[in-house]
């Protein structure tokens, strides 16, 4: 009888183990895609701010609402970044987020010297945030098998479901955002040149090297969605609305080409630009937000499957 209870007592005490290291792993990754939801909007308004103000250094006042009202949402969520990474337990160490703050007071208070200058120094601040997602995930394994009882919490085979994760884990916060950063580069060079009228030898150089790096992220894009389609179908409308991207995309690139480049008379309105391009920007990013959700549901079947009673 004593053996018995003695039995039931060290099963017991395995169980709350267990529990408890389900627990800690499930804040842990809660914590780690509330920082990464609120880091990418971060990103994407400083590619804005990025592409506005070189117009409004030129001298095109029509962007001067656009520049003020970001530059407020980017302070705005900087601090909301700040105040969460407290909050959470510090997933990200205190002197990045004090870095990023100082790279963006240098973005903001920057004055003189050619607009391109501050062009490179957006670009420095925003490869900063990128970074910063990017070594947050490198901490976090997602997806994994139980370590209790060796299940894999996809119906699919544990190899295969395993590869899935992976492959939606670069795609969604190593592809999509560099494509997305290519094409917010364009957006802003392309609009300072429609601006000013002209794309010299200089500025021309720089965007058929963006437009042949987009070309090229643009097919490797293609295949990973396609290969995540059969994996993610139902739990991610926006892949289905990839194939349309891609002819937005070439639309994009044809417009830049044709209209942009090398021309000593630009006829185009930046603003018709620069909306064309945010269009394609807001839709590539509604692809990281649903596949943040994919993962955090399946975080949540997977706690739900760890903690069951028998």
């Amino acid at each position: 009888m004593l053996t018995q209870n003695n039995s039931q007592k060290m099963i017991g005490q395995t169980h709350d183990v267990a529990v408890i290291k389900s627990v800690a792993r499930y804040l842990h990754h809660l914590r780690t895609i509330t920082m990464i939801r609120h880091t990418i909007p971060v990103v994407i308004a400083s590619q804005q701010h990025r592409g506005a103000i070189l117009a409004y250094l030129e001298g095109d006042s029509s962007y001067e609402l656009k520049v003020v009202e970001l530059q407020h949402q980017i302070e705005h969520r900087m601090a909301t970044l700040q105040l969460l990474n407290q909050e959470l337990s510090k997933p990200v160490a205190e002197q990045e987020i004090e870095q990023l703050l100082q790279e963006w007071f240098n973005v903001k208070s920057w004055s003189g010297g050619p607009s391109l200058e501050n062009f490179s120094l957006h670009s420095h601040f925003i490869e900063q945030i990128m970074r910063l997602v990017w070594r947050v995930t490198e901490k976090s394994n997602f997806f994994y098998v139980d370590s209790v009882t060796g299940r894999e919490t996809s119906d699919r085979d544990p190899g295969e479901a395993l590869a899935g994760d992976t492959m939606l884990i670069r795609f969604i916060l190593h592809e999509t955002p560099e494509i997305i950063e290519l094409i917010a580069k364009i957006r802003g060079l392309a609009t300072h040149a429609s601006v000013i009228g002209e794309c010299d030898a200089e500025h021309a150089s720089r965007l058929e090297y963006l437009l042949r790096q987009l070309n090229q992220k643009k097919e490797q894009f293609r295949v990973l969605s396609k290969a995540l389609l059969k994996y993610v179908l139902r739990d991610f409308p926006a892949l289905v609305d990839m194939q349309m991207q891609d002819s937005r995309i070439v639309q994009l690139v044809q417009l830049v080409e044709n209209k942009v480049l090398r021309k000593p008379n630009i006829q185009l309105d930046s603003q018709d630009l620069f909306h064309m391009a945010t269009t394609i920007i807001n839709s590539q990013t509604e692809v990281v937000y649903q596949g943040l959700d994919f993962i955090q549901n399946k975080m949540h079947r997977q706690f739900e499957s760890d903690n069951e009673f028998d």
